[in-house]
């Protein structure tokens, strides 16, 4: 009898190794079987991340190339206004006339007109400089009000238009320090057109 139930914990063993076998075979399989399915579906949802990323930057870099050529744009007007604008100041009180004097009150008003309509595109340093040069220009033309009335000031406002001329180169200065600085975080952060 005992000999029996030894042949039988022995059979019993034996299949017992066999079904652990197959299961851990089966295990395996299942295991790289979801474990390819859930890596398909994260390379799937991960590309579809990227091309959403992609697509994302893409709109950005579209976005930041049509700002950057607005600001260009418009720094370029303005510094060729502010030029026109300094000489016509200068030649007002060098030959005051009211022609002079209507041709700086409309210098004036094109470079206002253009610095303040394109605010939103121009660095908030660089615009308070550029307005601060439209004001000190606005503070000459009054001041010429009171020269051409035959009131004293004409040496202070001689010194002032100086004064501005000095500003305008500066302000030039800043304007191309500005733009070459900004093509070179363009140049390095997206592809400028």
């Amino acid at each position: 009898m005992w000999e029996a139930i030894g042949q039988f914990a022995v059979a019993l063993g034996g299949a017992s190794v066999i079904i652990v076998g197959v299961s851990a075979f089966i295990g395996k399989w299942w295991a790289e079987f979801l474990m390819k399915s859930k890596l398909a579906k994260y390379e799937k949802d991960l590309t579809i991340e990227l091309e959403k990323a992609k697509s994302y930057n893409d709109r950005l870099s579209h976005i930041l190339n049509d700002l950057y050529d607005e600001e260009i744009r418009a720094l370029k007007e303005l510094s060729k206004l502010q030029i026109g604008f300094v000489d016509d100041i200068v030649f007002l009180f060098r030959k005051p006339s009211d022609k002079q004097k209507e041709l700086a009150e409309n210098a004036y008003t094109a470079y206002s007109t253009v610095l303040l309509e394109n605010e939103l595109f121009i660095d908030r340093s660089l615009f308070d400089s550029l307005n601060g040069f439209r004001t000190k220009g606005h503070a000459l033309l009054i001041l010429y009000d009171f020269y051409a009335q035959g009131q004293s000031g004409n040496d202070k406002a001689k010194k002032q238009a100086d004064e501005l001329i000095a500003e305008s180169n500066l302000i030039r200065k800043l304007m191309r320090e500005y733009v070459a600085n900004k093509k070179k975080f363009l140049g390095e952060q997206f592809v400028v057109r």
